[in-house]
C-alpha cells in the first residue's frame, strides 16, 4: 500500500466507502424523480448527485494529505488544487488533465455554487476510485 498508517489508511478506506453507499443511496432514491421528467426534478437529481462527488474530492484531499504528511511530496497547503499540483512528479497520476478539469469544476461547485450534472459527477467519482486504485488506497 502507498500509505503506511494502517489507521490512516483504514479511515480513507471507510470514507471513501462512505462515498459509494452515498452514491448509491442517491441514486435509488431519486429513480422516480429523475423518470416524473419535470425540468425542475432532474436539476434536483443533479445536484443531489453533487453531494457523493464532493465527498469523493473530500477522500482525495484527505489521501493527499496523508501522502504529504507521510513524505511521499511536499506542500504547506492543504487545498485539493494545491496538493495534487505539489504530488506532481512524486505520485503516479493516471489521467492528470482529467483531474485538473475535476478540480476546476470541484471548487466551481464548493465556492461558487455550480451545479455539476449528475453524468459529470458520476464521471468524476470514477475518475478518483480509479485514482485510489491505482495507489492501493481502495
Amino acid at each position: 500500500d502507498m500509505i503506511t498508517d494502517v489507521a490512516a489508511l483504514a479511515d480513507i478506506r471507510q470514507s471513501w466507502e462512505g462515498a459509494r453507499m452515498l452514491r448509491l443511496r442517491v441514486q435509488r432514491g431519486l429513480v422516480g424523480v429523475v423518470g416524473a421528467g419535470a425540468g425542475t426534478s432532474v436539476l434536483l437529481a443533479d445536484i443531489a448527485h453533487n453531494l457523493p462527488f464532493l465527498h469523493a474530492c473530500s477522500v482525495l484531499n484527505d489521501t493527499l494529505e496523508q501522502l504529504r504528511d507521510e513524505g511521499v511530496f511536499r506542500s504547506k497547503k492543504r487545498t485539493l488544487g494545491a496538493l495534487v499540483d505539489a504530488s506532481t512528479g512524486s505520485l503516479l497520476w493516471l489521467d492528470r488533465t482529467a483531474i485538473d478539469r475535476m478540480v476546476i469544476d470541484r471548487n466551481a461547485l464548493a465556492h461558487d455554487g455550480a451545479v455539476l450534472a449528475r453524468a459529470t459527477c458520476w464521471q468524476y467519482i470514477a475518475l478518483i476510485e480509479q485514482q485510489l486504485g491505482a495507489w492501493s488506497v481502495v
